[in-house]
């Protein structure tokens, strides 16, 4: 649970994970640590115990609640919001053959977009710390998945089209069944990748599977690669930490 009396200080944790992107000088990369996941109720409950936020609490929470749903409405009629330390404003992704065709949700996408703006920056380049806990003792990390069709990064799933997997760790070795790629639903189906292209420990490349239907999506990846050169005699399973979705 989010701890609200915790005094945060614009101290971002992170891990060490091996480089293993030749055109990226260096050893490691940084990932951050994500202790927990704040909600809007864990926030203003922070804010009230720190003195930020005055007043009613539980009234707080509903003027938040309206605040973000107004945003909402705002940012997909067509305006940008300026929120003081980021602008958000839609946008479309995919072409159009014509003047006259219309927007069509397989083809197209509707895609918000986040701007940092200077009061953020300042406070990024004047206050934010970063401290290195040390090197990741973990099987492997999936840092971010790219859907190549919606060219969306740690969103969208397309299936029978390309996806490009980044991390530490994450090269697939092994020739029993289960060993691969799989996409899981929220069901517990497992459905697993035929058609991997690249198979490096920093990048996989791969098809989606053509017959996952709509709706969110885990993905893991089962092998029993070593970064020491030798196969492990058990498999390691690496899991996203995020739910990609594909669309109806």
């Amino acid at each position: 649970m989010f701890n609200k009396l915790k005094e945060l200080a614009y101290t971002l944790k992170v891990l060490l994970y091996d480089n293993n992107f030749k055109d990226v000088d260096g050893k490691y990369f940084a990932h951050p640590q994500t202790e927990n996941s704040a909600g809007i109720d864990d926030i203003v409950e922070s804010g009230a115990a720190r003195g930020e936020i005055i007043g009613n609490v539980d009234e707080a929470k509903q003027h938040v609640r309206g605040f973000l749903n107004e945003t909402i409405r705002i940012i997909l009629g067509g305006y940008s919001a300026n929120l003081h330390f980021f602008r958000l404003a839609a946008s479309v992704t995919g072409a159009f053959d014509s003047v006259n065709e219309p927007f069509d949700k397989k083809k197209h996408a509707i895609k918000v977009n986040f701007y940092i703006l200077d009061a953020l920056r300042k406070i990024i380049e004047e206050e934010a710390k970063v401290v290195v806990q040390g090197i990741a003792d973990v099987q492997g990390l999936i840092e971010h998945i790219l859907d190549i069709a919606s060219k969306l990064t740690d969103d969208i799933l397309t299936p029978g089209h390309e996806a490009h997997l980044f991390g530490s760790k994450l090269k697939v070795v092994g020739t029993t069944p289960d060993i691969g790629v799989f996409f899981i639903n929220v069901l517990g189906d497992r459905f697993k990748a035929v058609e991997i292209s690249i198979n490096t420990a920093g990048m996989i490349s791969l098809r989606i599977p053509d017959n996952l239907a709509p709706g969110l999506y885990t993905i893991e990846i089962v092998t029993r690669y070593s970064s020491s050169g030798s196969i492990l005699k058990n498999a390691r399973v690496i899991s996203s930490s995020i739910q990609l979705r594909v669309k109806d």
